[in-house]
């Protein structure tokens, strides 16, 4: 007999891909169930845990920045309308999470901007409670959250299960081994 660990696409809840139901009432449910597990969690990148006030993120921001450039690549607009700097976002990206209040590389506070919007807020400094809160990060905007979404998930916890290799789509199992 065969043991496989974890979810595999030939489960049955894998099968049911954009299923249709018609209710009494002449509606159309639509259900379509993804594994999460098969994406990255952004909240694993920054450690929460740490007791450090400006804690090393080198390698999550070189990892972040090479996710994005694959990302950014991959948006459908014409190259001249692809105004994102993938150094920038994943710097924007981690400060928003990580529990200090200081930008990544001392560049000021990491409320400069988000103070002044309209109306004003404060970075999270916390994990990410759904993947849309991205789009209140500075720089990420409605494209690149779209683009993003079928690869990333946010758990709000950082767990230490990792990805499932096993339903995993090629650019999340390449990302997997940036720098290894």
């Amino acid at each position: 007999s065969k043991t496989v660990i974890g979810d595999t696409l030939g489960d049955g809840w894998a099968k049911v891909d954009s299923k249709e139901f018609v209710t009494d009432y002449g509606s159309t449910l639509h259900l379509m169930i993804r594994d999460t597990g098969s994406r990255l969690n952004l909240n694993a990148l920054v450690d929460q845990t740490k007791e450090s006030e400006n804690p090393d993120q080198t390698q999550a921001e070189e990892f972040l920045v090479t996710f994005l450039e694959k990302i950014i690549d991959e948006i459908p607009l014409p190259p001249g309308d692809k105004f994102y700097d993938p150094r920038e976002l994943a710097r924007n990206l981690i400060d928003y999470v990580d529990p200090n209040e200081e930008r990544t590389g001392g560049r000021g506070s990491e409320d400069d901007y988000y103070q002044s919007q309209s109306p004003p807020y404060r970075s999270a400094n916390r994990p990410l409670l759904g993947v849309e809160e991205l789009r209140m990060i500075e720089g990420f905007d409605a494209a690149i959250v779209e683009a993003m979404t079928p690869y990333v998930t946010v758990y709000p916890l950082v767990s230490d299960q990792g990805i499932n290799i096993n339903t995993a789509p090629p650019h999340v199992l390449t990302a997997m081994y940036h720098g290894s």
